[in-house]
């Protein structure tokens, strides 16, 4: 997949979420009465905006944007590093990265701290 096919997947499936959320915001309830209601998204503005947002990410390499907001499933990032780390399998790979942040106290800070808040948005 060229670089332009990936962006427009990803940017996609960003779409998606985002249309399903603003429906999901606007579905009439209980609580405002279930009145008839229009509800109007302009999915190519959306989209049109999240091109912008990746392309600027891609510019500044903001990685934790990236991360945070796109599939890296879908980038076939996993399998590169996967190859780098000389892992036969992702199911080796997943087992070293584990091994690498029991073992390493920086590695496991860094887990922790792209954690920080989950307890208390959990359990909140």
């Amino acid at each position: 997949m060229d670089n332009d096919s990936k962006k427009r997947d990803l940017c996609s499936l960003a779409v998606n979420k985002s249309v399903r959320w603003i429906f999901n915001q606007q579905i009439p309830n209980h609580r405002g009465g279930f009145e008839n209601k229009n509800v109007y998204i302009n999915a190519g503005d959306i989209y049109n905006n999240e091109l912008l947002a990746y392309e600027d990410a891609i510019k500044r390499k903001d990685v934790n944007f990236l991360i945070e907001r796109y599939s890296i499933r879908r980038t076939g990032v996993i399998e590169k590093i996967t190859r780098k780390l000389n892992c036969p399998t992702r199911g080796f790979y997943e087992t070293k990265i584990m091994a690498l942040v029991r073992d390493d106290q920086d590695a496991r800070n860094f887990v922790i701290e792209c954690l920080d808040g989950l307890y208390e948005s959990i359990y909140s």
